[in-house]
């Protein structure tokens, strides 16, 4: 239950801290807010800054979408961590990612194609970019990285030397696979798939 109580003082915290921090933001030196944010994230406040964005601070921007992604997938990783202490989870711990694909291949080919439209979205951009062409947004980008396409994306920016120099993306792309791993993680055990 502690772990409980936690996580509603500190994701409450979280939620006051982006109100606050936007209400004041004219007044900071840039960058405040997104460090006290990523700690918050850090220590488990993801879903109430994703509350208070959710009110707030809907749109996604090259300003801020470095900490949305980071946030967002701070509160995947939080949610799992959750889950693991409170639902339903298997009684041994399981690595086994063949097996767990072998029986629930949709979500093998759910994650390949994601990663196959993400890379074609890169290589687009790509392209456009080298054209001067009208580009894709980096909403859409990371979008489609966080529903499950990080692979695709972390292939694309190497493969293309594309987006390799934005934060949202060397930092994201690599930090949304591994909250998507843990996600994985926690499916295999769960003892529902």
């Amino acid at each position: 239950m502690n772990l409980l109580i936690y996580f509603i003082i500190i994701n409450s915290a979280a939620f006051i801290f982006f109100i606050t921090g936007l209400v004041h933001k004219g007044t900071q030196t840039e960058g405040k807010l997104d460090v006290g944010c990523t700690i918050l994230a850090l220590a488990g406040g993801g879903i109430g800054q994703l509350a208070a964005m959710c009110i707030t601070d809907r749109r996604m921007s090259k300003e801020n979408a470095a900490t949305k992604v980071f946030v967002i997938c701070a509160a995947a990783i939080w949610c799992v961590v959750i889950l693991f202490a409170y639902g339903p989870r298997s009684e041994k711990l399981t690595f086994d990612l063949v097996g767990f694909f072998g029986r629930n291949m949709w979500l093998l080919y759910y994650l390949g194609a994601m990663c196959i439209v993400e890379l074609i979205l890169f290589a687009w951009d790509k392209f456009c970019a080298m054209k001067e062409m009208m580009r894709i947004s980096i909403a859409v980008l990371l979008l489609v990285s966080f529903a499950g396409g990080s692979v695709g994306a972390l292939i694309g920016m190497v493969l293309f030397h594309h987006k390799n120099r934005k934060i949202y993306f060397y930092a994201g792309v690599p930090f949304t696979i591994i909250a998507q791993l843990t996600v994985i993680f926690y499916l295999m055990n769960s003892g529902q798939m």
